[in-house]
C-alpha cells in the first residue's frame, strides 16, 4: 500500500507492508518521494513503485526492502499503471505519461532499459487513467486508456498494438479485468476475445463486479449474467424511487 503526504508534515513518505489478517503496518519502504503505483514480481524479490514527482520509478529489493534501481521516466510524465512480467521480474510494462493533457503511451523496460518500439495514444484532452493486464491463460497483454482497449504484441524491441477498441460510451475510472471479460465502473462490459463491448448496465459498481466474476468464475453465459444485472437494475432503481 503506497502512502502518501496527509495532514501530518511529518508523516513519511512510504509503501507500507501491511498484514491483511490482523490489518497491521508490519514493515515500511522509505520512497523519499510520493508513492502512486505500485507493482510486485511474481517472485516477490522486486517492488516497483512510481514516484509521480520525481519522475522516475524506483525498484525496491523486498529481501532488505532498500532501492536497487532508479529507472527515469521522460519529461512530464508518469508511472500511470505498471505490470511485472511473468517470470520475468526484470521486466515491467509501463502505461506512461499525463491524464490531464491526455497523452498516454505504452512502453516496456528491460533491465532498466526502455525498448524502442511503444504505442502512443494522444487524444489531447484530459481524461482517464490507464490500466494494464495480462491474460493468465494465454498470455496476451491489454490495455486501457482514456475509453479505448488495447491488444498488444510482445517483442525482443517492445510493444505494437494490434487492436484498439471504439471508445465507450462513458469514461471510467476503475477496469475490472478477467480472462475474456473487463468491465469498469461506470457499467460498460467488454468481451476481449470477440473484442466487441457486450453491454451496459447502470447500477452501482458493485453489480458490475458481480456480472465479471460471476462470468469468470462460474462459467455462466454472459446472456444469463447480463439478465440478472438487469433485474437488479431495475430493483435497484425502483428502491430509489
Amino acid at each position: 500500500m503506497s502512502v502518501g503526504r496527509s495532514s501530518s508534515l511529518t508523516t513519511p513518505l512510504r509503501v507500507a507492508v501491511v498484514n491483511p489478517v490482523t490489518a497491521t503496518e508490519e514493515a515500511a519502504i522509505l520512497t523519499g518521494d510520493l508513492p502512486n503505483r505500485i507493482a510486485l514480481s511474481g517472485d516477490g524479490q522486486y517492488l516497483y513503485v512510481g514516484l509521480d514527482e520525481a519522475g522516475m520509478i524506483r525498484r525496491f529489493q523486498m529481501s532488505s526492502l532498500t532501492v536497487d534501481q532508479n529507472i527515469p521516466l521522460p519529461p512530464g510524465d508518469s508511472a500511470l499503471a505498471m505490470l511485472v512480467l511473468p517470470n520475468q521480474p526484470d521486466t515491467i510494462l509501463v502505461a506512461r505519461g499525463d491524464v490531464n493533457r491526455g497523452f498516454f503511451e505504452f512502453a516496456v523496460y528491460d533491465h532498466q532499459v526502455p525498448l524502442p518500439s511503444t504505442v502512443i495514444y494522444s487524444p489531447g484532452i484530459a481524461g482517464s487513467p490507464a490500466s494494464l493486464y495480462i491474460n493468465p491463460v494465454n498470455g496476451k497483454i491489454y490495455g486501457y486508456a482514456n475509453g479505448h482497449f488495447f491488444l498488444f504484441s510482445l517483442s525482443s524491441t517492445g510493444l505494437t498494438q494490434v487492436a484498439m477498441s471504439d471508445g465507450f460510451p462513458s469514461l471510467t475510472t476503475k477496469v475490472l479485468w478477467g480472462p475474456g471479460l473487463a468491465g469498469d465502473d461506470a457499467g460498460n462490459v467488454f468481451d476481449l476475445d470477440a473484442w466487441a463491448l457486450v453491454g451496459s448496465v447502470y447500477p452501482p459498481s458493485s453489480f458490475l463486479h458481480a456480472i465479471v466474476i460471476g462470468a469468470y468464475f462460474f462459467r455462466v453465459p454472459l446472456w444469463f449474467d447480463l439478465l440478472v444485472a438487469a433485474l437488479l437494475a431495475i430493483g435497484w432503481m425502483q428502491l430509489r424511487e
